[in-house]
């Protein structure tokens, strides 16, 4: 019912593009379902199976799940390397502990 950050990982091969692009939809109608709203709430894009031959560059990666007015932080991966994955964990902890630390601020001071 609630979330505090997301991971979004895409497939990398190009053949999965159209399914990426289907799936952050639907990660966007699911949210507004629950009263949220993806610009709110923390997130990274996670580009993964780099390593796989055929796969899109990032730049189109990004212009088809990140083309927003406010650009979120974006990882290549190779998940069965462990390449990546901890970078992109560590990026949303940090949004995390950031979003936390700012939200008990404003509590304080009410």
């Amino acid at each position: 019912r609630g979330v505090d950050g997301i991971v979004f990982v895409a497939d990398s091969q190009y053949d999965k593009m159209e399914e990426n692009v289907e799936t952050f939809g639907h990660l966007q109608e699911n949210l507004r379902a629950l009263n949220l709203n993806l610009d709110d709430i923390p997130y990274v894009l996670q580009y993964n199976k780099r390593d796989l031959p055929d796969v899109a560059p990032t730049e189109y990666l990004e212009f088809l799940l990140n083309n927003r007015d406010v650009q979120v932080p974006y990882f290549e991966a190779a998940a069965t390397k462990c390449e990546g994955v901890f970078e992109t964990l560590n990026m949303i902890t940090r949004m995390l502990l950031h979003k936390f630390l700012n939200d008990g601020v404003r509590s304080a001071a009410r």
